[in-house]
């Protein structure tokens, strides 16, 4: 079963709403007296069970990790995901590190498409220079 989105009394409407929760404050407003089909108004029996609640979808605890010793310390029955604040070099050291000890991590470095990336510009930047030298010529 699917979760249940609770939006804001006109959140389809309007945009600038934005489609997130607020609590409707209208003396006549239909969501507030929970009118039929005027929208979901969140309750207490929307709770989700306490065997799923604060996992990852795969069904593995999330586990926010700084450094490599952190990343020792767990087992392949957890995700992990890195820090914000890890640089790129400690970055790929836990991600190779992970890599052995069979973790997922939740949010790798994409440094290969960055290295394409440059690779391609490098390859731009030698046509253009072709491009004018035989404009010169």
């Amino acid at each position: 079963m699917s979760k249940i989105k609770f939006l804001r009394q006109d959140a389809h409407r309007f945009k600038r709403l934005g489609m997130k929760w607020r609590k409707p404050k209208g003396l006549q407003s239909k969501l507030k007296r929970k009118i039929r089909g005027a929208g979901n108004y969140p309750r207490s029996g929307y709770r989700s069970p306490k065997s799923t609640r604060n996992l990852h979808p795969s069904g593995k605890p999330e586990v926010l990790i700084c450094n490599i010793t952190e990343l020792r310390k767990l087992d392949d029955s957890v995700v992990v995901r890195v820090s914000s604040k890890t640089g790129l070099k400690k970055r790929k050291d836990i991600e190779t590190e992970a890599e052995k000890m069979n973790i997922r991590i939740l949010n790798p470095k994409r440094v290969e498409k960055k290295k394409i990336i440059e690779e391609k510009g490098i390859k731009k930047e030698s046509k253009k220079s072709e491009i004018e030298s035989g404009k010169e010529s």
